[in-house]
């Protein structure tokens, strides 16, 4: 959720200007800075620190004083109490609980303490229950308001959603993760009060401070829970840094992009509108997203593409071994599933690139028409490539198959021939195959040169 707002920053500056406000960089100045107190109040919330409440210099936020930002800034506000709220209210259950310094054996040798821890941690996880439900709606709300509030402005609202939707789900599953791991530690904890309490009065106290069970069976399900519960505490405090460090990772990009643009403003902008100026800088960082988004995907494309190792699956090193066939065949699967998945991330960034770069009046004539052609001829050239690599994934996939069912009835041959078949229908076959996959390779490499044409014109 954090590091769109450097986008947030150059879109709305273009629009301060346009609209004569006095002093748009004093506003985004304002801007950064509240951004940067609130969430290094709401950090002392993620660590467990207590404050009073979110700081701010103001209780409300002025369009005069923070321009387009002031509504989002508002909102970002009410949201973060709200959070601040919810986890002193979870503190202080917690607490009530004592889960962190409950003593089975002060409990275990008392009917009615075991009774009252059982129905203090039922009430406990019911106010999990409902304050995970709390954040959800607190989140849908949040979403909601960003889609269609008539407070913020058109010019904000695509990239505070952007960001949303980049940023939001990945601290939304963490989250998730934790709540789920805290209420099977109260699950837990539970169903071992209830095997207590149907065998009380069978087990004894023992040294140091040990509880000793009148049977193995008995023994053998309290470690059973025992083990269950030191499992699920070390998942907790392993989700719990991670979601620490997960904050503190946004909170260090907000602030290197505050860093970046404040930089960037205060440039010399003489000899340009400063509206032109700001768009002109936010399409070449699209652009730039865009060509980073090229590159990692190609790198891991073409990563999980070597370790297949085409060259070497019609080898009789291969189809004579029915566990590399297999092996083979798995990551020949593997592979058509990663090419579906990176045909979609292409497709929609393409479709981002076509969208918010190709409308833009800041881009001259000559770079216009190179991204229209480029344009015009990518996307296709894109599936046609996928299109052929996952036809050529399945023919091996098939001739893979093809030699297991017949496997041990075809022979490795010295002549012209690389194996001898039971029947020439066999034969016809695999040399079908063979064709097949030759033909995909050679067309998947003839889309590659051109594809590699197009991408020259940026060189």
């Amino acid at each position: 959720m954090f590091k769109y707002f450097s986008l947030v920053l150059l879109v709305t500056t273009g629009y301060l200007y346009s609209n004569e406000v006095a002093d748009p960089l004093t506003q985004i100045e304002n801007f950064q800075k509240e951004m940067t107190n609130l969430f290094k109040d709401y950090k002392s919330v993620v660590y467990g620190e207590t404050l009073p409440s979110i700081s701010s210099r103001t209780s409300t936020y002025s369009t005069e004083e923070y321009g387009l930002t002031a509504p989002f800034l508002n909102k970002l506000k009410q949201l973060l109490e709200f959070s601040k709220q919810e986890a002193t209210a979870a503190a202080q259950a917690f607490k009530d609980v004592g889960l962190d310094n409950l003593s089975l054996t002060d409990v275990c040798f008392d009917l009615l303490k075991i009774v009252d821890t059982k129905k203090k941690l039922e009430r406990y996880s019911t106010f999990l229950d409902e304050m995970a439900k709390r954040e959800d709606n607190a989140r849908s709300e949040f979403k909601e308001w960003l889609l269609t509030s008539p407070d913020l402005d058109e010019l904000v609202r695509k990239p505070l959603l952007d960001g949303h939707y980049e940023y939001s789900e990945k601290t939304k599953s963490i989250n998730e993760e934790l709540y789920k791991i805290k209420n099977n530690i109260i699950c837990e904890y539970i169903k071992l009060l209830d095997f207590l309490s149907k065998i009380y009065g069978t087990y004894k106290k023992g040294k140091n401070p040990q509880i000793l069970f009148s049977n193995e069976r008995d023994l053998s399900i309290y470690n059973s829970y025992a083990v269950a519960l030191t499992s699920l505490s070390e998942k907790e405090k392993k989700q719990t840094l991670l979601f620490q460090q997960n904050f503190q990772q946004n909170f260090i990009d907000m602030e290197n992009d505050f860093v970046t643009y404040s930089e960037l403003f205060s440039q010399e902008t003489k000899g340009k509108e400063y509206k032109e100026y700001i768009q002109g800088q936010s399409l070449v960082k699209r652009i730039d997203k865009f060509l980073e988004f090229c590159s990692s995907e190609t790198a891991f494309v073409n990563q999980a593409y070597a370790e297949v190792d085409i060259n070497k699956i019609c080898t009789y090193e291969v189809f004579f071994d029915l566990v590399k066939m297999s092996e083979k065949k798995k990551k020949l699967e593997q592979m058509c599933i990663i090419f579906d998945e990176s045909e979609k991330k292409w497709i929609k960034n393409l479709s981002d690139i076509s969208e918010q770069v190709l409308p833009s009046p800041f881009i001259d004539d000559l770079t216009r028409k190179k991204l229209e052609t480029f344009h015009k001829g990518i996307p296709n050239l894109i599936k046609q490539s996928f299109c052929a690599k996952k036809i050529c994934m399945r023919e091996l996939i098939k001739l893979l198959d093809f030699f297991s069912m017949r496997y041990g009835t075809y022979k490795r041959t010295n002549n012209n021939q690389n194996f001898s078949f039971s029947y020439d229908f066999e034969r016809d076959l695999y040399e079908l195959y063979m064709k097949n996959i030759e033909k995909f390779l050679q067309e998947d490499q003839n889309i590659d040169v051109l594809i590699s044409d197009l991408q020259s014109l940026f060189k």
